[in-house]
């Protein structure tokens, strides 16, 4: 029995900080992102900089232990839309990776998806310390503008 306290002291804690993580099992996957054009650039640290330029411009604060430019993945700090009923504030995260194109020497696209979730909390939803986050269907309108946007420098 004595295991199980500290758990249960733990999740009321989290439940106090808006920036506690949901469990990653509903995290979108680099098949499940859309892809931005094939561009020609002159190096992929070119695009990797657009890119975080327009996330940062965005409003889409970069999540640095999780950006890495060996690898090509970002990934942003979750941005809060808080609203006065249950069900309509929500928070947005950006993910995606920058890649070369298979097969095209020269060519990089970056790939993202949104993930969206909805503050379920029926008693105080202005409170984001204690909001019960729900996954809804991602945004593909902030995708498209984020992937246009970065495209747009090399067109």
């Amino acid at each position: 029995m004595m295991r199980f306290i500290p758990f249960l002291l733990l999740v009321p804690l989290c439940s106090l900080f808006a920036g506690c993580e949901m469990p990653e099992e509903n995290r979108p996957s680099v098949e499940n992102m859309t892809p931005g054009d094939e561009l020609v650039v002159p190096g992929k640290e070119v695009i990797w900089v657009v890119t975080l330029k327009e996330l940062e411009e965005g409003g889409y604060r970069i999540l640095e232990d999780k950006t890495l430019e060996s690898t090509g993945d970002f990934e942003t700090r979750w941005q809060n839309f808080p609203a006065p009923f249950r069900f309509e504030g929500r928070r947005v995260k950006i993910i995606g990776r920058v890649e070369d194109v298979e097969g095209k020497p020269g060519y990089s696209r970056v790939r993202m998806a949104a993930w969206v979730q909805r503050n379920a909390d029926m008693k105080d939803p202005m409170n984001l310390g204690g909001a019960i986050w729900q996954d809804v269907e991602p945004d593909s309108g902030i995708v498209e503008t984020l992937l246009y946007r970065i495209d747009s420098h090399f067109q």
